[in-house]
């Protein structure tokens, strides 16, 4: 992340109490942008409802907001070791509890989303754009395969009509007919092909583009050839992709520096160097950001605040900040400094804190004051136009501050407990905070950050809970809702994995890709701009079933679908666009207006309200039990991270696969392009002989849930769609 204009740099201290001393002012500095843009979009909210006779602008019916999906979270997540008739028990007490948060009037439920979805207690994993050495590490050429009369297949490299480079991944054509600059005739021609580069960088009008999902080359052909000819053709395909990248790389890089690059490029894509591939990492705890390798770092750790999240709107703020940096002797230094945020590709979810989900019983008068003290504001705020703007944002600023003050008191010592925690990490010996790229980078640092046995479960460990009646907890203790930390191995699971039941283990599989989470899986055609189904507009995910809704929709797979609610909040409204109606798929590609705009905000921040609900009421009931009878143990499984096995399913479920050809594995064994490429000759994913009736075609399968789910697209793929009884496993 860049930053420009830095101010002179202040030791503060080097000890661990200097930095939770520091940590924790600047948690509080940086919440009240926070605030003051919560209490603005809400007032977004309030003012669309009163003038657009609109159901979607408010919260949906408590039937849409309750989850029917909790008894598999219940029963395997259980860390009691309760019977399945006390499971059952505990699966009911989750449901009044979850009905006794859920019942509330809507506007209370309106400012508690809000609140909410600041995620003050909420650590993330969040993964920013970065430039790769090589243009080759955008992702492999994209290709057309076309069929004569004869039978013969020739290949076409795809190219951007605008920078002329090779097309990789992502593309736009443009639906008006626009023609490359310099091409003067006025007969008509074929519709300009963008690349992700120039479609970024603003070179072709946007309103005019449409998007165009990759495809892979041969899927169209694979039927009406041999075995023999499909094998021998990806051979071609892939010999012919790597001369496209190994000369736009020569031409990018330069013959000598492409063959250290790509020396270096080879190595450094193992687990140990960049695991989850070529990009920037970084840790947010609440409005707070943790990283390395960037600007203002001192060598060690940058702590700043984060992009504020999007809730709607957003109060511009131009001005310096507060900057921590922690160098690698463990010396803590301050300054200001203006942060430029580059956009987010994804987000993962690592800890939900549980702020205003009626979890921690001594916050919740706080709680509920602070609520409803954000619905006044939001009710009576105004913009002033005759004054300056400056003086409007000291005075929507007023109102935040006076909620953090209501808060401050009381969530102050659960804020304190998770900051102690992270700075007692950063400053024991045990953790290295010197940067290097390729043996201690930011993907390092965010896996070593995290990975103590502090978060290394479902539920907080025993000394955690605050309610039993024979234990005096421990306040220091960090009392989260749930874990969903990931192991440090993600990387090296995720790219062995054979099913992707999410959206974000598909996208982690790619070493690297410039676009993010959301147009990862448009360009794999698996989320289309006019999607019909709320559930797969949100999750960027196939969901076919009309009896799903947002409620229902994370708890198959929690994990990577309230990662994708994260990244929503993250993404500001530029990362949107929509088809307009009337003109069908290839209708004109428009920008969100505002009704809509909003419309998506409150549905991903209900979501969110809703699992978090969900997740506490099914902690509380097993506290609860655990209450009730003391003596037991409580032993919480380990935490359930990306990739999940297979997807949470309730008894009517029926579990979809569709297939995705991800082309055979590349082993180049000359690196500098002096010798022949090696390749596999058959298919590189290994299935058990149930899922998979194409022959020798790799097959990755991705189940979507749902009672009611369409079929598939393609016969051949859809013989092999059952659910788990046909199969009879």
């Amino acid at each position: 992340m860049a930053d420009t204009g830095p101010g002179p740099w202040t030791k503060v201290g080097d000890s661990a109490a200097d930095l939770v001393r520091a940590l924790t002012d600047l948690y509080w500095e940086a919440l009240e942008p926070e605030i003051a843009n919560a209490v603005l979009s809400l007032n977004n909210v309030l003012r669309l409802r009163k003038e657009q006779p609109d159901a979607g602008i408010g919260p949906q019916s408590i039937e849409q907001r309750m989850s029917a999906r909790l008894e598999e979270p219940v029963y395997t997540w259980d860390p009691l070791g309760l019977s399945w008739e006390d499971r059952a028990g505990c699966h009911e007490v989750a449901q009044d509890l979850l009905l006794g948060k859920q019942t509330v009037e809507d506007d209370y439920l309106l400012s508690r989303m809000f609140l909410g979805g600041v995620g003050m207690l909420d650590i993330d994993e969040v993964i920013v754009y970065r430039e790769p050495t090589l243009p080759s590490e955008e992702g492999p050429p994209e290709f057309e395969a076309v069929m004569d009369d004869d039978g013969m297949v020739s290949l076409f490299s795809i190219t951007c009509d605008v920078c002329d480079n090779p097309v990789r991944g992502m593309s736009w054509t443009c639906r008006l007919g626009c023609r490359p600059v310099g091409q003067d005739s006025e007969a008509p021609a074929d519709p300009m092909r963008i690349c992700m580069s120039c479609y970024s960088a603003d070179r072709h009008t946007k309103a005019h583009l449409l998007p165009v999902p990759h495809r892979y080359a041969l899927s169209d052909i694979a039927a009406h050839v041999t075995t023999e000819q499909f094998w021998q053709l990806r051979k071609e395909l892939q010999q012919r992709q790597d001369e496209v990248d190994f000369e736009q790389d020569r031409r990018t890089v330069g013959v000598i520096w492409n063959a250290v690059a790509r020396t270096l490029s080879s190595w450094s894509r193992k687990d140990e160097g960049f695991p989850l591939g070529n990009i920037h990492a970084a840790v947010t705890f609440g409005p707070l950001v943790f990283e390395t390798g960037v600007e203002g770092s001192k060598g060690g750790v940058r702590i700043s605040p984060r992009q504020t999240l999007d809730l709607g709107r957003r109060w511009p703020n131009l001005s310096p900040v507060t900057i921590l940096a922690l160098d690698r002797k463990r010396q803590l230094y301050k300054s200001t400094r203006r942060l430029e945020h580059p956009p987010i590709q994804a987000a993962i979810k690592q800890v939900v804190g549980g702020a205003f989900a009626g979890y921690h019983a001594h916050l919740k008068p706080v709680e509920d004051r602070a609520i409803l003290m954000l619905f006044d504001a939001a009710s009576t705020w105004s913009e002033q136009p005759l004054k300056p703007r400056k003086a409007n944002g000291q005075r929507l600023h007023l109102h935040a501050k006076n909620i953090i003050n209501i808060m401050k008191p009381q969530l102050d010592v659960e804020i304190q407990s998770y900051i102690r925690t992270l700075a007692a990490t950063m400053m024991g010996p045990g953790m290295n905070l010197g940067w290097n790229k390729y043996t201690n980078n930011c993907q390092n640092f965010c896996d070593s950050l995290l990975q103590g046995e502090v978060f290394a479960h479902v539920f907080p460990g025993r000394e955690s809970l605050r309610g039993l009646p024979t234990q005096a907890a421990n306040q220091d203790a960090v009392n989260y809702v749930i874990s969903f930390r990931t192991a440090p191995e993600l990387g090296k699971v995720v790219e062995s994995t054979k099913l992707s039941i999410g959206p974000m283990t598909a996208f982690l599989k790619q070493v690297h890709r410039p676009t993010n989470v959301l147009q990862y899986q448009e360009s794999q055609g698996r989320r289309t701009l006019n999607e019909t189904q709320l559930c797969a507009q949100i999750f960027a995910w196939p969901c076919q079933s009309e009896e799903c809704d947002l409620a229902d929709h994370p708890w198959t797979n929690p994990a990577e679908l309230v990662s994708m609610l994260q990244f929503h909040l993250l993404s500001d409204r530029g990362q949107y666009s929509y088809v307009a109606d009337g003109e069908g798929p290839h209708g004109s590609l428009c920008p969100l207006s505002e009704v809509k705009w909003v419309r998506q905000r409150l549905a991903v921040l209900q979501a969110l309200d809703s699992f978090v609900a969900a997740a506490a009421a099914i902690n509380q009931a097993f506290q609860e039990k655990l209450a009730s009878e003391p003596t037991r143990g409580w032993n919480p499984p380990t935490a359930p991270s990306i990739p999940q096995s297979i997807p949470f399913q309730c008894a009517d479920d029926a579990v979809h696969y569709q297939q995705e050809d991800l082309g055979s594995k590349r082993t180049r064994k000359s690196l500098f392009g002096s010798g022949p490429a090696m390749y596999e000759t058959g298919p590189q994913i290994e299935l058990p002989a149930e899922y998979t009736l194409l022959g020798e075609r790799p097959v990755v399968f991705m189940p979507t849930v749902g009672a009611a789910l369409a079929p598939m697209r393609d016969g051949e793929e859809a013989d092999i769609l059952t659910d788990r009884e046909s199969r009879g496993s």
